[in-house]
C-alpha cells in the first residue's frame, strides 16, 4: 500500500489489493449500522459504499462539517458555519434541515445525534454542552464544557457521550455526568469497545470494564475503521 503521490489524491483501502481513489480531500469517513460506510469530501460530496466498496448512493450538499450515521433510519449532518443541522435518508435523499437556535447554541462548535428525537451540541460562547429536543428545542441535559477542551469530534454511542480532543477523549453518561478521560482523540466503535490509532498501534478500550488491548498496524495509514468483516485504512 502506497501513499498518494499528490496532495489532493487520497486512498481508502477496503481490503488488500482493493482501493478507492478520490480527487478531493476526504473530510470524514463513518460507518453505518448495516456495515456500509459514508465518505464526505471537502467539496460537500457524500458517497455511500457497501462493505465491498460498491457505490450505493451519492449526493452533494455544500457547507457540511460532519456526518453521523449512528441512527439506523436516518443520517445526521451538521453545517457549522451556517448553524444548521439536517437529516438524510439511508439512500442520501434529503429529509429536513433546520437552523440551530441561538437559545440552544449562540456559537455552535460540535454536533451529533442522540436519537431521532434529540441531538447534542457544544456552545463555544457559553462553554456548555446541551442535549436538545428535535420537536421543541427544549434543553434536556446541560453541563459545562471543560475549559481547555480542544474539540475535534463528538459522538454518542451506547448511551455514552464522547468528547474527542486532539490527544484525549472525555466520556460522559447520557445525563451529562463525567465518567473518565481516555487517551486518543479520534475514536471509533466496535461493539462495546472504542478504538483509536496511536503510534502505529490500534488501541481498544471496553466502555464498561475499561479493559484495554492493542494490535500493531504496519502501514502508514492515518486512520483505521472496522466494518463487518473488513478493515478500512485511510491514507493522507
Amino acid at each position: 500500500m502506497k501513499k498518494a503521490a499528490f496532495l489532493f489524491l487520497l486512498f481508502a483501502e477496503i481490503a488488500k489489493g482493493q482501493s478507492l481513489t478520490f480527487q478531493q480531500p476526504i473530510a470524514q469517513v463513518c460507518p453505518d449500522k448495516d456495515g456500509n460506510f459514508l465518505v464526505l469530501l471537502n467539496n460537500g460530496s457524500i458517497k455511500k459504499y457497501s462493505p465491498d466498496g460498491m457505490l450505493q448512493a451519492s449526493c452533494k450538499i455544500k457547507g457540511i462539517t460532519s456526518l453521523d450515521a449512528s441512527v439506523a433510519s436516518r443520517i445526521f449532518y451538521y453545517k457549522k458555519k451556517k448553524k444548521k443541522i439536517g437529516w438524510l435518508t439511508p439512500g442520501l435523499e434529503f429529509l429536513e434541515e433546520r437552523e440551530v437556535s441561538d437559545l440552544n447554541a449562540l456559537a455552535p462548535g460540535l454536533a451529533c445525534p442522540a436519537s431521532v428525537r434529540e441531538w447534542w451540541v457544544t456552545d463555544l460562547a457559553s462553554r456548555r454542552v446541551r442535549r436538545i429536543s428535535m420537536a421543541t428545542d427544549a434543553v434536556r441535559v446541560e453541563f459545562p464544557l471543560p475549559e481547555n477542551f480542544d474539540g475535534k469530534k463528538m459522538v454518542y454511542n451506547n448511551q455514552y457521550l464522547f468528547l474527542c480532543g486532539r490527544n484525549s477523549t472525555l466520556l460522559y453518561d447520557f445525563l451529562g455526568h463525567f465518567i473518565k478521560e481516555f487517551e486518543g482523540g479520534d475514536v471509533n466503535f466496535l461493539g462495546e469497545e472504542f478504538y483509536f490509532l496511536q503510534n502505529h498501534k490500534l488501541k481498544f478500550c471496553n466502555v464498561y470494564s475499561s479493559e484495554e488491548r492493542e494490535i500493531p498496524i504496519d502501514s502508514d495509514c492515518s486512520s483505521v475503521i472496522f466494518l463487518e468483516n473488513k478493515i478500512l485504512e485511510l491514507f493522507p
